[in-house]
This record gives C-alpha cells, structure tokens and sequence, in this order.
C-alpha cells in the first residue's frame, strides 16, 4: 500500500524475468539491505520491462505513472547483458533503473552491472537524487535523462559506459530537461 516500507532481506537473490512496476504510487520505501535483482538470461534487452526497477509502466504501449515520493536504497542489480559495457544496438531497452513520470524519486547505495541500455534512466521526472551508488558497466548511459526538472546525481561511480556517462538529450521537441546536476562523480571509460 502507498505509505509503506518494502523490505527485502539480507543476502536474498530474486531472479526477474520482468522487474517491479509501478503506477501511480505514493510515499514508498524499497529497502534492499544488499539484496540482489538478477535480470534472467532469457529476457530481452530490447525491452524496458525486463528492468528491476520500472517506475511509470507501460501498458499497451502507453507510458502511465504519476509515482511521487519513492525511495529505492541498497540494492546489487545485475543484467544480462552478454557484453557488458559495450553499445549493442537495439538492445538498449533494459536498463538498471527505469524512471518514468515520476516526482521526487531518491535511488541510493545502488550497486549494478550488465546492463544492455542505461544504469539509471529518467523521462519526466520532477525531482530526482541519485547519489552513493556504484555501476560497473551499462550498454549505453550511465545516466539519461530524456525529460526532467531538478534531477541531481551526485557521489556516484560509473565505471564503463558503452556510449556516454552522462546524457540529456529530449526525443522530440515536447520534452524539456532543465536544473539537472552532475556533482562529484567519478567517470571511467566510455
């Protein structure tokens, strides 16, 4: 129920073959205390349902969300991708994080890898800190952020990234990305 702190234990390992979506939630806690998110073999990097994180979810094709006040703290998440760190076309869709419409979003104490398309992926975000996380290697960005207001990511590594580390760019003309900060990060290759 909104309001409410999800708790996962210690050391357990959840295998996904389409991640945790959310629409239209409000004032939630997702507590990993180390837990690991594994994206199964078999599901589709083209696909940004296979992601372990999918705020805003697609239903015939239509992006719904309106999820405010979320926290997402302490997790490992890993990928499938079969090269990690290097751009495949096509096979950018599953990313770390998945963040559509949604205001006020914190992701902290992230520890990912192998992922096809983006460690961490914003569009119409009002209000979004990532920050203290770690990501090995992603497909395509370590951030993108496609639409968005306030959006900071700070104190966070980002080992390899297949195509940029850090990315705003809008998909058409409607969509607009403004007070987005990258604040002491740590970029590697690229």
């Amino acid at each position: 129920r909104d309001g409410s702190i999800l708790s996962f234990p210690a050391g357990a390992t959840y295998r996904l073959t389409q991640g945790l979506q959310l629409a239209n939630r409000h004032n939630l806690v997702f507590e990993g205390n180390g837990a690991t998110f594994k994206v199964d073999p078999a599901a589709l990097g083209s696909d940004q349902l296979a992601s372990p994180f999918i705020l805003g979810h697609q239903y015939d094709g239509v992006w719904a969300g309106e999820n405010s006040d979320i926290a997402i703290r302490n997790f490992r998440l890993v990928g499938n991708a079969p090269t990690p760190g290097r751009y495949v076309a096509g096979q950018e869709g599953e990313a770390g994080l998945e963040i559509v419409a949604t205001a006020r979003v914190e992701i902290s104490g992230i520890t990912a890898s192998a992922f096809p398309g983006d460690d961490v992926f914003f569009e119409d975000v009002n209000g979004g800190w990532l920050h203290d996380s770690h990501f090995a290697s992603a497909g395509r960005n370590g951030v993108a952020v496609i639409s968005g207001t306030a959006i900071l990511v700070e104190r966070s590594a980002f080992d390899v990234s297949g195509y940029c580390t850090f990315d705003i760019e809008s998909n058409d003309i409607t969509q607009d990305a403004a007070d987005i900060m990258f604040l002491d990060n740590t970029a590697g290759t690229w």
